[in-house]
């Protein structure tokens, strides 16, 4: 892929989220080296440069992205999780994937939710590690890694 000029960021788009990008390009490259793009068939040999590298970006993003997106949110959630007791004496777990999500709702909607838990909770979505909790009441989420 180097040789052909092609770089993690024309195969893995940012989520927004390091961590998570990070998790994905690791999976992404643990599956290309496992086969999942066939580089040996005589039409691949056939091909030039241009026809190689959009064939392989064309199959890591079709073919190897969804899975590896899906074996990194395993990962993270495995890797990443934090067990809290918040200001309210609830223990909340959560996983770097929970406080990605939370930070894909609107600023707006942010905004109320915790305006919400502060009336229920005495305390702020943030402060209380309730990061599941807020997403699920979020009507949307922008470019949340889902």
């Amino acid at each position: 892929m180097t040789r052909l000029g092609i770089g993690n960021f024309d195969i893995n788009k940012s989520t927004g989220n390091k961590q998570a990008d990070y998790y994905v390009t690791e999976q992404m490259g643990n599956l290309s080296e496992s086969g999942f793009v066939d580089v040996t068939s005589p039409t691949y040999e056939r091909m030039d440069d241009d026809q190689k590298r959009n064939y392989i970006k064309k199959q890591m993003s079709q073919n190897v992205r969804p899975i590896a997106k899906s074996a990194a949110r395993s990962d993270i959630e495995r890797n990443t999780s934090q067990t809290v007791v918040g200001s309210d004496g609830v223990e909340r777990t959560y996983s770097a994937k929970d406080k990605a999500d939370w930070g894909s709702v609107s600023v707006a909607d942010r905004k109320r939710i915790n305006k919400d838990f502060m009336k229920k909770y005495g305390n702020t979505v943030e402060n209380l590690g309730a990061y599941k909790e807020g997403v699920a009441d979020a009507p949307t989420r922008k470019g949340a890694f889902r």
